[in-house]
């Protein structure tokens, strides 16, 4: 037999090899996968430091996965629309119940995109976040006397002033909290307002039932908006507003068949419309809720 036919049948038995190799790769694949979503599934197992374990990984690779880690989007518009909805209805509230205040703490600060915004009001931001290279980076571009960023836990930050800011922001941060942690969590918050100090939360939320999403990849506590309106929160509340902006994800459609990307983008507000007019039977949503200390 010749050396080229040689070849062709040693590659063929390789590839069986590979073949059975990828089989059983599969089969573990499939156990382990099972494995985690049944503990996942059954109220059985207490699962809390695996469901920490995957947050944590999923927002450490965030930033380098998606075009918009913050927002977990690879859609420019949708960074674009949603940042500037939210910027018009933040802004609302800082001019009703924080006009005048001086120091803000953007709690989550991730590429400082808020930061910078809320620093055109307040005369002092300080971003935190646990990312190290999210806060090396902000700091390596910022250009803002009145900005700095930390890395720091807000939940064990010796960095952080007791009674030391007017105004805290925390977007998208209760939804990763286990309900284990939620008290403790809205506790601190309020200890680092200052006397009449606003607390402004971000959440995705339900409007209705709750859902605890749980998978290998992705972990989400998908709370009903009445809950960040009672008990411990209900002290404190003084408004809640839909967050319109939040229903992007759930518009492709309603866009790829009006074209309407420059009429939102230029009046952010249109997009209330739009999710009530094509999105009346939508659960999945979002909202903003003031505290006042």
């Amino acid at each position: 037999m010749d050396k080229n036919n040689q070849d062709i049948i040693d590659a063929l038995a390789r590839l069986s090899e590979i073949e059975l190799q990828q089989q059983k790769l599969e089969q573990e694949y499939n156990y382990l996968q099972d494995k985690i979503h049944l503990a996942f599934d059954s109220n059985k197992y207490q699962t809390v430091e695996a469901e920490k374990h995957i947050i944590s990984n999923f927002w450490a690779q965030a930033y380098g996965k998606y075009l918009d880690g913050g927002y977990i989007t690879n859609d420019p518009f949708i960074v674009d629309a949603r940042f500037k909805y939210e910027k018009v209805t933040i802004d609302s509230f800082i001019r009703q119940y924080a006009n005048g205040y001086k120091t803000c703490l953007d709690v989550g600060c991730g590429n400082g995109r808020y930061t910078k915004f809320l620093a055109e009001t307040f005369s002092r931001c300080i971003g935190i976040d646990l990312s190290e290279q999210r806060i090396a980076d902000n700091k390596a571009e910022n250009t803002l006397g009145n900005v700095e960023y930390q890395c720091c836990d807000i939940s064990n930050s010796s960095k952080l002033v007791e009674n030391g800011y007017d105004f805290i922001f925390i977007g998208d941060i209760f939804m990763y909290t286990h309900e284990s942690n939620v008290e403790e969590l809205f506790k601190l918050l309020v200890s680092l307002l200052s006397e009449n100090g606003i607390l402004l939360i971000r959440e995705s939320t339900l409007l209705q039932g709750n859902e605890n999403y749980r998978s290998k990849n992705y972990v989400a506590y998908y709370r009903n908006f009445k809950f960040y309106c009672s008990s411990i929160f209900e002290r404190h509340l003084i408004h809640h507003q839909r967050n319109y902006s939040y229903n992007l994800y759930h518009l492709k459609k309603y866009f790829n068949v009006h074209q309407q990307h420059s009429a939102v983008l230029d009046n952010p507000e249109l997009l209330k419309t739009i999710v009530c007019d094509y999105l009346p039977n939508e659960v999945r949503s979002g909202h903003f809720f003031l505290y006042k200390k």
